[in-house]
């Protein structure tokens, strides 16, 4: 989401899985899935259908022509989580027609998205102005917002800031918040940190819960305000049990394996929260702990596939490369469970997700679900490397040095050398330093190379890389 997309999103809807994600409900939950469905069965048969369904999106059975403003945006809202786009911008525009400003942003919402009609970006802002200037104050977050992103209008980033400070000096909690991101990233105005904590703690005082998760992360991520560290912590703590979803992400994130804090229980804690609201980086986050046992977590497989089919379904890559792994290298090669591994492979580097690149290089390079083919492994070992990989530019040089033990494969010198350089060249220093040696140890080097290569292995030493200064003693290089 963009810094001035500020509309509420409709959450994502789960979608199909991706052919060969597996089914990994454990037999606990089928039986009380079953359980559940059979008593609503039995419920069901004591009333009409069409009562049950109204009943259960919140709406009343009441014909639209019967409904007041209030009950008409109550079904268009269900009938957008429903994704009837008709039903919805049909009852906005009947309640737009009794005089709701709501319903009348709502419908511009829909011209701007193409939501239930024909996208009109210029109607779009057309309704939105007019809601405003009718006196419906969160209107101008809507017109801020097409002005500085040239939304139906042309981009006018000085006239958004203006629209947003009219709301905001009229009391609007989300327009405040506005306000404090345009004066922290200079949007339409002068950059002044100090007056975008000010809006933001006004948003926070005036209720507005995500601007408390704002001010927090502005304390945890401007140096100037390192001192407030600890008070910015609190805030996204506050956001976060307020059931902001960033918020529940990055106090999961702040307990995390890799943080200075680590605490695996409390980030648990946390990402459950989150997968449990259907968030797909928790619930990939949390596949990710219970199948590989980050942080000393325990391990539990069938809670990890669970999780990671959760998010899988909602087609995020990450937690379909996450369940790959799992079938193509912890399965005790299972036939079944290979094939599915492949698919979901293959679907994530469809979608050039890097980490998969490597993974398929390393299949083909041991057979492992597919036929051995070094020339296929070359080439998606190439292709991890260009998307950043070094773990892809050692393995190419150890291969073309013949350092991998039981794998066929023709030795080649310089290019052993040359991918070790590439790995090099991106800081590796593991790669600095072999690729010194193989420089100081090849008779054909010149003596620029060579020189640099000492230099560089000074400079390992020096960083404190033992392997640099043992090479040193057994080549009978000194510190000078």
């Amino acid at each position: 989401m963009g810094l001035f997309d500020f509309f509420k999103k409709k959450k994502d809807v789960a979608k199909k899985a991706t052919p060969g994600v597996i089914d990994t409900m454990s037999k606990a939950d089928a039986i009380t899935a079953e359980a559940s469905m059979a008593a609503e069965a039995k419920a069901e048969e004591e009333m009409d259908e069409l009562t049950r369904i109204a009943l259960a999106a919140g709406v009343e059975t009441q014909p639209e022509e019967e409904m007041d403003a209030e009950g008409l945006i109550k079904k268009a809202l269900n009938a957008i989580e429903s994704d009837d786009n008709a039903t919805a911008i049909r009852c906005f525009k009947q309640a737009m027609k009794m005089g709701n400003l709501e319903a009348k942003r709502n419908v511009a919402r829909c011209y701007e998205t193409g939501r239930g009609v024909g996208k009109d970006e210029p109607e779009a802002f057309k309704l939105y102005t007019q809601t405003a200037k009718a006196g419906h104050l969160v209107a101008y977050n809507n017109v801020g917002n097409c002005l500085i992103n040239g939304i139906g209008t042309p981009k006018d980033e000085k006239e958004g800031f203006n629209a947003f400070m009219t709301a905001a000096e009229q009391g609007e909690p989300e327009a405040m918040a506005n306000v404090a991101k345009c004066y922290m990233q200079g949007v339409g105005c002068e950059m002044n940190a100090e007056e975008g904590v000010k809006w933001f703690e006004k948003s926070a005082e005036a209720g507005n819960q995500q601007a408390d998760f704002e001010l927090g992360m502005t304390y945890l991520q401007i140096p100037e305000y390192r001192e407030k560290a600890e008070e910015g912590i609190q805030r996204v703590k506050k956001a976060a049990e307020n059931g902001i979803i960033d918020a529940i992400l990055v106090m999961a994130q702040l307990n995390d394996a890799n943080s200075p804090r680590p605490n695996m229980p409390e980030c648990i804690k946390w990402l459950t929260i989150a997968a449990d609201k259907g968030d797909k980086h928790a619930q990939c986050r949390l596949g990710e702990i219970y199948l590989f046992g980050h942080g000393g977590a325990q391990r539990d497989p069938q809670k990890a596939m669970n999780y990671l089919t959760f998010s899988a379904q909602q087609n995020f890559t990450p937690a379909i490369f996450n369940m790959a792994q799992a079938n193509l290298l912890m399965t005790n090669n299972h036939p079944q469970a290979l094939q599915q591994g492949l698919a979901q492979l293959s679907h994530c580097v469809k979608e050039s997700y890097a980490p998969a690149f490597m993974l398929m290089g390393q299949c083909y390079l041991e057979g492992r679900a597919v036929p051995k083919d070094n020339e296929q492994a070359v080439k998606f070992f190439t292709l991890a490397s260009n998307n950043g990989n070094i773990q892809a530019d050692l393995l190419l040089s150890k291969l073309y040095n013949g350092e991998i033990e039981g794998v066929e494969f023709e030795e080649n010198k310089e290019e052993a050398k040359h991918w070790m350089s590439i790995a090099a060249e991106k800081g590796h220093p593991v790669a600095v330093h072999d690729l010194a040696v193989m420089v100081l140890k090849d008779e054909n080097s010149s003596e620029e190379d060579k020189a640099k290569a000492t230099a560089n292995l000074r400079a390992a030493a020096k960083a404190g890389f033992t392997p640099a200064l043992q090479t040193m003693t057994e080549l009978g290089i000194t510190m000078e």
